[in-house]
């Protein structure tokens, strides 16, 4: 049997959906599955986002394109 192959697609403005996907990264791995992990494109300016005291975006993690969910 092939192990699953999971894409893991987040959006975090404050790190904790971040995190929570991390995890969730890790629990796919220990079970044998192959775990690719992006994040969705910011959206808000940047001044809006300061506004909203929003963090910087984890730049080690890609961001998702549509070629990456066939």
């Amino acid at each position: 049997m092939t192990s699953p192959k999971i894409a893991v697609i987040y959006y975090s403005m404050y790190g904790h959906i971040r995190g929570m996907a991390h995890a969730a990264v890790e629990g796919a791995k220990a079970k044998g599955a192959t775990v690719t992990l992006l994040q969705f494109a910011e959206t808000l300016p940047q001044e809006v986002i300061a506004k909203m005291h929003g963090g910087p975006k984890d730049e080690s993690v890609p961001i998702v394109k549509p070629n990456d969910l066939t």
